[in-house]
Parts: structure tokens; sequence; C-alpha cells
């Protein structure tokens, strides 16, 4: 998994993250790089921050109750396959 980051600042904070197994805190760090406009304010940023890590941790444990691994990362990608072509088709920024 990688978050790339032009900026080399940032893309070595996020391998330092990742290598660290701050999964979900990297993905949220280029979620707010991306996505986020720079006037945001901390109340908006600190409830914004709990909603992505609700979502993660309730992505998680839907995963746990898919038993065949293959499977769950079908119908994963399959999903975020959506999330992209809908975010493309409205103009946001998505993974490549």
């Amino acid at each position: 998994m990688g978050i790339l980051f032009e900026d080399e600042e940032l893309r070595g904070m996020s391998k330092e993250m990742l290598d660290r197994g701050m999964i979900v805190e990297t993905a949220w760090l280029g979620f707010r790089h991306f996505m986020l406009p720079a006037n945001v304010s901390e109340d908006e940023l600190k409830v914004l921050r709990m909603t992505f890590f609700c979502g993660a941790k309730c992505l998680f444990d839907s995963l746990q109750y898919i038993t065949d691994v293959k499977d769950r990362m079908t119908k994963l990608e399959a999903e975020l396959g959506q999330w992209d072509a809908y975010m493309r088709e409205k103009g946001g920024r998505t993974r490549q």
C-alpha cells in the first residue's frame, strides 16, 4: 500500500507511518491532503477524522465475517471501483 505524495516530506512521513503499521492514519493523512480544503476548522477536522476511522473500523469488522480471503478482496475491490468511478464523475480526486 502506498500513498503517492508529490511532496518529498509527505512521502517520507507516509512511508515511515506505514512502516510503523499506521495504515489507517496514513490513509487519513492522504485523504486530508488530497480531499479537504486548507481552511477546514480544527473542530471539523476532529469530526472528519473520527468519521474516517469509524469507516475504517466498520470495513475491517465487515471483512472479518467473510471467510474466503480472495472473496473479501474481490468484493472490496469492486466496491471501491464503484466509488472511484463516482468520484471521477463528480470531479473528485481518487486513487490511481
